[in-house]
Order: structure tokens, then C-alpha cells, then sequence
């Protein structure tokens, strides 16, 4: 059993791009990212596009009309989502660039998110290398497939 999980990329008309300020494990900057279900490896479960547009509109307030999929990573790493219902070990993260939306991000979800704000992609790739990053965010950035997620 694994979880799917979306992370998106939204990039506003100054360059810059929307990040989250964590208020749950793991604590620190990061994407904002979504839950989007449980599910036997190879068996979607869900439409993960339309999934991922529900949750972003929930959590920070936008409808993303247009997203592209930039790539997935398969992560290993302990969920407190589903606790204590089950307990699942590996991630498989879908990253959605979103191209156009509608709506001002804010934060509707205080318990998730400390803050919402935009950084420039030379803020958060600094921000990456220290300890303050969530770090499944750092792997997804490292990530070969995902190496050029941001640019300074």
C-alpha cells in the first residue's frame, strides 16, 4: 500500500514561486502538497488531476484551470496522514506545474500551514541546502527527473 501524494508548482507573472511555511512534521519551507488517496501500487484509484485541483482549492484558496505534469517520484518516508488508521511507508509523489488559476492563494489551512508566500527560485534553492526544508521536498528537487523544477 502506498500514498499518493500531489506537490505543486505555481510560478506568479514576477517570476516567483508559491511556497508553504510547514506548521506540521516536517517542520520548514516546502511546496504546497496534497493527500490525494491510498492505493495498491499500479491501481489508481483516482483521477489525480482533478484530485489535486479539489485539494489546492481547499487548502490555499485557488482553482487551477490549467496544470501540467511535470514528473513523479516514489519516496520513502513514515505518514502521519492515514494515522492511525494504517500505516504506510511509501510515497508516490505526482508534481503539477500549475499554468493558470484563478483566485488569490491564501492560507485555508492554518493547521497544515504556518504561511503561504512567493520566493524566488535562488531564495528557495538556498533554502534547500540548509535545515530548515522539508526534506522529501529537498529529494524531489534532487531528483534526476525533477532536477530543473526551479530556476534561479
Amino acid at each position: 500500500m502506498l500514498c499518493l501524494v500531489a506537490g505543486m508548482i505555481l510560478k506568479n507573472k514576477d517570476g516567483k514561486y508559491l511556497v508553504t511555511y510547514r506548521s506540521k512534521k516536517p517542520l520548514g519551507l516546502s511546496f504546497p502538497s496534497f493527500h490525494l488517496a491510498s492505493k495498491q501500487p499500479g491501481n489508481v484509484l483516482i483521477d489525480a488531476a482533478i484530485e489535486f485541483s479539489k485539494r489546492a482549492e481547499l487548502d490555499i484558496g485557488i482553482k487551477p484551470i490549467h496544470v501540467r505534469r511535470l514528473g513523479s517520484i516514489i519516496c520513502q518516508h513514515h505518514c502521519r496522514f492515514w494515522l492511525p488508521l494504517i500505516q504506510i511507508d511509501i510515497h508516490e509523489w505526482i508534481i503539477y506545474e500549475v499554468v493558470s488559476f484563478r483566485g488569490e492563494p491564501h492560507n485555508l489551512n492554518p493547521e497544515k500551514y504556518a504561511s503561504i508566500d512567493y520566493l524566488t527560485g535562488k531564495e528557495i534553492l538556498s533554502a534547500a541546502r540548509g535545515d530548515g526544508f522539508d526534506p522529501v521536498w529537498k529529494n524531489i528537487l534532487a531528483s534526476s527527473n525533477l532536477k530543473n523544477l526551479i530556476s534561479p
